[in-house]
């Protein structure tokens, strides 16, 4: 399924869209469901960290 969503959101929005990166964006929306909770002053290498 993820390689499917994969190619459409590729040919879609271009690239960062590979099965990698969708399996990091969803471990970060499971980390931090809670959007507002999120501090700006982080980047998305702690986010990353704490996630993974």
């Amino acid at each position: 399924m993820l390689k499917n969503l994969a190619h459409a959101h590729t040919q879609k929005f271009g690239k960062g869209f590979n099965v990698c990166n969708l399996n990091n964006m969803r471990a970060f929306f499971l980390a931090f469901s809670i959007w507002n909770a999120l501090r700006s002053k982080l980047s998305w290498t702690h986010y990353r960290s704490f996630a993974g």
